[in-house]
């Protein structure tokens, strides 16, 4: 497949919008007052980013989702993990039911910040589809990158879309791609994180989506 450098900002902008209507829910499951903020959205070159954490060995948190035409990899490192199971669960649980209770928590709250973004996608090209289980990953970066691009390379070019026009528009149909990072930063009164959000989208998800009149 074949990664493309632009990304449409209508597609940008609907992920954006995904981010900021996210902070509700986790509000709501976790019980606190929370900010969760795009700190920087950008495109990047997957190859040149994999190749500078060659020699990293540091283990992330990370669960990925797919939809038709794209992947989404929500990644944490360990002691952010740690941080937002802490405060999601109940702030002072017990560090051994908080260990062991860390990877649902986490699969738990990525799967509130990804659903809401594939909303607002499906919202922005008028159309709906069910988002995959969650499935976790820990390992270093470059290896979740890696697991991460291999799985793209089946989902990326499955399924189809129906417009705002009636029209399809079947992602087997196009072999190039957005690579997209999200930096986001959460707040809350006892804890602040971040994390990164990676999106590989079908560069079919362009024209899903329209640019704002």
């Amino acid at each position: 497949m074949k990664p493309l450098d632009c990304v449409p900002p209508a597609l940008l902008h609907a992920i954006r919008h995904g981010v900021d209507t996210s902070a509700s829910g986790l509000a709501r499951m976790s019980c606190l007052s929370c900010q969760l903020e795009t700190t920087s959205i950008e495109t990047f070159s997957l190859e040149r980013f994999r190749g500078g954490l060659a020699a990293s060995p540091t283990v992330y948190s990370s669960v990925r989702f797919s939809i038709p035409g794209g992947l989404f990899v929500a990644l944490f490192s360990t002691p952010n993990a740690a941080a937002l199971a802490d405060a999601f669960l109940k702030h002072g649980t017990e560090k051994r039911v908080q260990s062991a209770l860390t990877p649902a928590a986490i699969a738990e709250i990525s799967n509130i910040l990804v659903n809401a973004v594939v909303n607002s996608l499906g919202d922005a090209a008028g159309s709906g589809f069910l988002l995959s289980a969650p499935e976790a990953v820990q390992d270093t970066k470059a290896n979740i990158l890696d697991q991460a691009m291999e799985r793209f390379k089946i989902c990326g070019r499955q399924g189809e879309i129906r417009c705002h026009d009636g029209a399809f528009l079947r992602f087997a149909d196009s072999d190039a791609y957005f690579t997209i990072i999200n930096y986001l930063h959460l707040s809350s009164p006892i804890l602040p994180v971040t994390c990164n959000v990676f999106i590989l989208l079908n560069a079919l998800w362009g024209n899903a989506v329209p640019a704002a009149d």
